[in-house]
């Protein structure tokens, strides 16, 4: 089964190169983050009714060259281990590598609409509109967004056709992104640390955070989708990517913050402080061949995605497992976005979980040795990246939930890991093995990047203010994808 996932990128350059990537090609922008070979978001050019992603297949690349960030691959050969000598970039005074990633921390202001220099030939044959998202604005009234993870959201197009490109850029105009564009002023709280000036006084007891839209971007059942895991996603024009407005699938999500107080009659009755966000990593299941497998030739192709509560918890706070439970809503829809399957996933204690991993009779979350304390945050003192803890005495746990909840061959595991830290993954696959003598034992591999500990959000980085040449960083708390191998016997 193939997954596929959308990633974002930093604002466009006007300098534009085409990679080669096996038999078709995608646009790789410099003057930020490198997008090399993220083709999922791929679909007809707009304006048509109703765009569908352009099926890649399978693929490889052949040469994959990120310039700007300083690191070459060339194809047919093996990337060296991270960390790598190889992968280090040249931060001296003079560095074009250091001018191209302090861009992706200036905002990039203007709304425009052209047409790039092009190196190369874009095949004719390329047809499509490839949607990106990210924090575009990173600053407002002179004073600078704690972190680039607080930026407001861009969404760019790139539309190729009859060996051409297209570059239009819009902001995602949520509420409160019009609001505060009137003020000329932060008016909301955001995740990582930015809040309106005052202090506790100024933001007491105010829990209420700025939907930013800048994680991720979709198209899926005639919408065009913004998404950022802590509320609902903005719906866009695909043709001219004007903001249509909060989407809450047409009534299935509450609008609000990503809470419960589990009891759905209080919830409803707290509309825009508890709602139902959705994931900003959801995963298209498309079966290889509807003639494989019954199961993927009954399902056709589906849109997974959950959204992740908080829920306080007595029985949590008791065990020491904090303050918090949590809450997963698994949500599979069709082409239609009609809901195809649903189901709600309980997890003793917080999980910071932010990914998913979905295979073709299972759901895995890795639940993070982390804890979240909302004293400072309801005080309006910090925000709540800023009050997540890790505690490396605790166990890492795999949750690995069945999709179907009432198959009886398999049941839901937990499995537990030395403790580390898992944000992203790269994809999940099962088999049917028979090693050591032990038939119908399943495995599940899934690869994943793990930090051997949370990342410290309390800092801003900014590389223009950063000292020349740049001090390189320490290897030590990075592993590159590792393989976790699950196994369970039916």
């Amino acid at each position: 089964m193939r997954m596929t996932a959308m990633q974002t990128t930093a604002a466009p350059s006007k300098a534009m190169r085409v990679v080669s990537i096996g038999r078709l090609v995608a646009p790789v922008v410099y003057g930020g983050l490198c997008l090399t070979a993220a083709c999922s978001g791929l679909c007809p050019a707009a304006p048509a009714p109703r765009p569908r992603p352009h099926r890649l297949g399978r693929w490889s690349t052949t040469a994959l060259h990120a310039r700007g960030a300083g690191i070459s691959t060339p194809g047919g050969v093996a990337a060296p281990t991270l960390p790598s000598n190889e992968y280090t970039a040249d931060f001296s005074p003079t560095s074009a590598s250091k001018r191209d990633w302090a861009s992706a921390y200036v905002s990039n202001l203007p709304e425009e609409d052209y047409a790039p220099e092009i190196e190369g030939v874009v095949p004719p044959e390329l047809k499509g509109t490839l949607f990106r998202n990210g924090p575009g604005r990173i600053e407002r009234g002179g004073e600078a967004y704690s972190h680039i993870f607080d930026g407001d959201g861009m969404v760019t197009a790139y539309t190729i056709d009859d060996g051409k490109i297209r570059v239009k850029n819009r902001y995602v105009r949520t509420d409160e992104y019009e609001k505060e564009e009137a003020a000329g002023t932060i008016l909301y709280r955001n995740t990582f640390g930015t809040q309106p000036k005052g202090g506790w006084t100024r933001n007491l007891f105010n829990v209420l955070q700025k939907n930013v839209a800048n994680t991720n971007i979709i198209y899926w059942g005639g919408r065009l989708l913004t998404l950022w895991e802590a509320a609902q996603p903005y719906r866009l024009d695909p043709s001219t990517l004007n903001t249509m407005g909060l989407d809450t699938l047409d009534g299935r999500l509450q609008p609000g913050m990503p809470f419960t107080t589990g009891i759905k009659a209080v919830d409803k009755l707290a509309v825009g402080v508890v709602g139902d966000p959705l994931t900003a990593h959801p995963k298209v299941d498309e079966p290889a061949s509807a003639d494989l497998d019954p199961l993927d030739a009954e399902r056709g192709r589906r849109l997974v995605s959950f959204g992740y509560r908080a829920k306080p918890d007595i029985g949590s706070l008791v065990s020491g497992k904090g303050v918090f439970a949590s809450e997963l809503t698994v949500y599979e829809f069709d082409e239609e976005f009609r809901t195809a399957a649903t189901q709600v996933v309980e997890i003793d204690g917080f999980a910071f979980v932010h990914d998913f991993v979905v295979t073709q009779h299972y759901l895995i979350w890795f639940q993070n040795p982390t804890d979240f304390e909302p004293a400072l945050y309801v005080a309006g003192e910090k925000n709540p990246a800023q009050l997540i803890t890790y505690d490396e005495h605790r166990p890492t746990k795999v949750h690995v939930v069945p999709r179907d909840p009432t198959d009886p061959t398999r049941t839901r595991r937990v499995l537990e890991l030395p403790p580390c830290f898992v944000f992203h993954h790269a994809r999940g696959f099962e088999e049917v093995a028979d090693p050591d003598g032990q038939p119908g034992r399943e495995i599940i591999t899934v690869d994943s990047v793990v930090l051997v500990r949370f990342p410290e959000f309390g800092k801003t980085l900014n590389f223009n203010h950063m000292p020349l040449p740049l001090p390189r960083p320490d290897p030590v708390p990075f592993s590159h994808s590792p393989t976790l191998v699950a196994t369970q016997t039916r």
